[in-house]
């Protein structure tokens, strides 16, 4: 009872590991979720950062084509090419640092990033700046930008597709324009937005769709390598759990078998001791039906015993992996004869048997002890789980290259639960016809595992009320 409790306290212990470990797992795969999806949208407005320089560029390069002669004028001086832009004003702002035109080497980290904030600062102005200069003259083309920013997520790996842009006013949260592509009102979209006009407020609004499969797919290895873990985690708890089990329930029938064995070897000693000592010192052997008769007790007691002990045996030689049957070829018909008459004399109760053999003189390549054994063991266990009036129907014949020999009965009949067991060591159905009966668990064991040892196979059909039909396929 105290190791049942152990157990179960093991299990539960390792069972609740397991959980925690996977609520863990999950806790922590969200959090990477989550910040994957937060720099992938960082890359998703880097993009279009991009698109929109492409965009500008686009219509710039449209309205020279249009004004040969023209120049268009940008507050602050800046170039039309905001690269060429930003060079200049990475190198004002150096001298601005240093004081001095070669000092860049000497410029410390506080000052770099400092760059960097006024940098991007410059930028933000510089953008607000051109647009608001180009957009008063030529608006933004929406569907140009959505090309531009569909080919940067290709070029980023991204595999969301843009469905539509808006520019938003900002400061009454209104859709200037939208781009002419028409979504359905099924479809799910994710949006994304990027502020180009600081001084109007002005935004770009991009809908595309979830960025889920992208961070996904970014999360491959860890998600498989997460789920692969868990599975081999799961799979060895159950197998340890399994094993233990089966161990568990391996021990209890060992016990079993213990207790019965015990008793059954104990009532025939007892018997012969008592037949014996009665012999011997109340001088009933000189009356000679007494004598018969205690000698007679003596020899089936004996003979019990001698059955019991060699089953015991057998199972014992069973695990002795190098042993091989001693064949020759056996003629069927004298032995079934022999066996059927044996078991006449001993049954109790009235045995009709049917022997169907074809061809009468047909012979199988066996061990003769072990083959006796396994036919005696089939109808033994006939007699035995069957009512007073046992008919056994005894078939063999040849089909091709094998020896199909089929032992048919009336008996009690094994349920579908029962019947995945029945060739398993020690196993004993629980079914209330056969309590009574008395049984190791060995014979039928015994009996597949010759038969495995003649390279041959053995089935059982049955259901209960209606018998069992033993089959068993050996090679001729």
């Amino acid at each position: 009872m105290e190791s049942v409790k152990k157990f179960k306290i093991v299990v539960v212990g390792i069972l609740s590991g397991i959980v925690v470990l996977f609520l863990f797992n999950m806790y922590y795969l969200r959090g990477l979720y989550i910040s994957m999806k937060e720099e992938t949208i960082r890359h998703v407005i880097s993009c279009i950062e991009e698109a929109d320089n492409n965009e500008i560029q686009r219509r710039l390069d449209n309205l020279q084509t249009k004004r040969k002669s023209s120049s268009l004028h940008i507050e602050k001086s800046l170039q039309n090419n905001t690269a060429t832009a930003a060079a200049n004003i990475l190198e004002t702002t150096t001298y601005f640092i240093d004081g001095e035109n070669d000092t860049t080497k000497n410029v410390d980290s506080k000052n770099v990033e400092k760059t960097v904030v006024f940098l991007e600062q410059i930028m933000r102005e510089m953008r607000t700046a051109i647009h608001q200069s180009i957009d008063s003259i030529v608006p933004a083309n929406l569907a140009v930008l959505d090309s531009f920013l569909a080919a940067g997520l290709a070029r980023a790996g991204i595999s969301s597709k843009v469905l539509y842009s808006e520019i938003i006013d900002l400061n009454t949260n209104t859709v200037i324009s939208s781009s002419p592509d028409e979504v359905p009102a099924n479809r799910q979209t994710e949006s994304v937005q990027y502020v180009y006009n600081d001084e109007n407020n002005h935004a770009y609004r991009i809908y595309i769709s979830p960025l889920t499969a992208t961070v996904l797919k970014q999360m491959s290895g860890i998600l498989i390598s997460t789920f692969l873990i868990l599975m081999l985690l799961s799979f060895a708890f159950y197998y340890l759990i399994r094993t233990v089990m089966r161990q568990k329930t391996l021990e209890e029938m060992k016990t079993d078998f213990v207790n019965n064995i015990t008793h059954e070897l104990k009532t025939p000693i007892a018997a012969v001791y008592s037949a014996t000592e009665t012999l011997l010192h109340f001088k009933q052997g000189e009356n000679k039906e007494k004598r018969d008769k205690y000698l007679g007790m003596c020899i089936e007691q004996l003979s019990q015993l001698n059955g019991l002990v060699e089953q015991i045996l057998s199972m014992s030689m069973e695990r002795r992996k190098f042993i091989t049957p001693n064949r020759e070829n056996i003629e069927i018909k004298p032995l079934i004869d022999c066996i059927i008459e044996q078991h006449r004399l001993k049954s109790g109760k009235t045995v009709d048997f049917k022997v169907n053999i074809v061809p009468e003189n047909l012979t199988v390549q066996a061990d003769r002890i072990h083959f006796q054994n396994i036919l005696s063991n089939l109808i033994d266990n006939a007699i035995k789980y069957s009512h007073d009036r046992v008919l056994i129907e005894f078939d063999a014949v040849r089909s091709g290259k094998i020896n199909v020999i089929t032992v048919r009965d009336n008996g009690f009949g094994i349920d579908a639960e029962n019947r995945k067991h029945v060739f398993e060591k020690f196993f004993r159905a629980s079914d209330c016809n056969i309590r009574n009966v008395k049984g190791y668990g060995l014979g039928l064991f015994y009996v597949r595992t010759m038969v495995e040892k003649h390279n041959g196979t053995i089935s059982v059909k049955s259901s209960p009320g209606k018998g069992s039909i033993f089959t068993i396929n050996i090679p001729a």
